[in-house]
């Protein structure tokens, strides 16, 4: 299901970019560099929820942290994105990479690869949530600076 959803949503981004090509000569350049812009965060925004996914996907283990970091995501997924959200996020984020920095070692191997799994997702959702601000940053510039 997922890799399903995945192909359709590359059909979408891959279809929006070509009309915005086609459509180059008969709107301002201004809109269709937003667009462009625009799609080229989502298509980074697609590629790191991916990532994501494989990441999880190797998890042999669900380590007390994974639930942590689940409700995390559920609340970027359900917060509503302004100005100030992004920043608001990352710094609970790096709030949540100390605390986890700051607790006691794996005391086993498998313990170890699946908090450096878990690691690497919340280095993901670093760079998910820097596209997300940016996204915002050009939305607001192309909308508030007419």
């Amino acid at each position: 299901m997922f890799f399903f959803l995945v192909e359709i949503l590359n059909v979408l981004i891959d279809s929006s970019i070509s009309e915005a090509y086609d459509n180059i000569n008969n709107s301002l350049l201004s809109d269709t560099r937003f667009f462009l812009d625009h799609m080229e965060i989502i298509k980074s925004q697609r590629d790191i929820l991916e990532s994501l996914y494989n990441h999880v996907s190797q998890l042999s283990c669900i380590p007390p942290q994974a639930h942590t970091i689940s409700a995390f995501i559920h609340k970027i997924g359900h917060t509503a994105f302004e100005a100030e959200t992004g920043n608001l996020l990352l710094e609970e984020l790096n709030r949540l990479i100390l605390s986890m920095k700051n607790q006691s070692l794996p005391i086993n191997r498998m313990e170890f690869e699946n908090r450096a799994i878990l690691f690497l997702c919340l280095t993901e959702l670093k760079q998910f949530l820097i596209n997300r601000k940016y996204a915002q940053i050009l939305r607001d510039s192309n909308f508030y600076n007419i």
